[in-house]
């Protein structure tokens, strides 16, 4: 298994600060900033991918659930300022909210992707648990939601846990 300070070794001098998103954000200017932090940090996933590599799909996802779980904790960002950041800085940091969580097991999963993987389709799944608020207060990765529809959440604990939501958006950072 991988241990957190292998990656940051790798990761050694890749960009380290993180984005605050803005004050006053609103939805919307949280899924342009992880779709924007998910493109500019690229190049960082493509260098630790290979050590989430091995077994099935499900394998590869419970293991980055598992990553996440062991090595990074929960911290939830405040209301007035919500964060984006590079892989790098959520591993050294060894805290992390759900936008971290799905920017980390997203840009594994992508960098696989890039790397050759066709059969991954991945995507941000941004959820409201409200039946009145459509604006998602929560989102994680969802892995072939057409076919094997493997949810990574690990806020909530356990691996590919369907917890019901009245309201979500879908978004990758090719959809814009």
């Amino acid at each position: 298994m991988v241990t957190k300070s292998t990656l940051i070794k790798k990761l050694a001098g890749t960009e380290p600060a993180p984005s605050v998103v803005k004050d006053q954000q609103n939805v919307n200017d949280i899924i342009k900033q992880m779709t924007a932090k998910h493109l500019k940090t690229e190049g960082d996933y493509d260098l630790i991918y290979q050590y989430f590599e091995g077994g099935s799909l499900r394998d590869i996802c419970e293991r980055l659930f598992d990553f996440c779980i062991d090595n990074i904790e929960l911290k939830t960002d405040s209301e007035k300022k919500q964060f984006t950041s590079s892989p790098i800085t959520i591993l050294s940091r060894g805290t992390s909210d759900c936008k971290c969580y799905a920017l980390f097991v997203a840009g594994v999963l992508d960098a696989m992707k890039r790397a050759g993987a066709s059969d991954i389709d991945w995507c941000f799944r941004f959820a409201s648990y409200n039946l009145f608020d459509l604006d998602p207060h929560h989102v994680f990765v969802v892995v072939n939601k057409k076919t094997d529809d493997i949810w990574i959440d690990p806020v909530l604990g356990t691996f590919d846990y369907h917890y019901g939501y009245w309201h979500k958006r879908d978004r990758r950072p090719q959809d814009k």
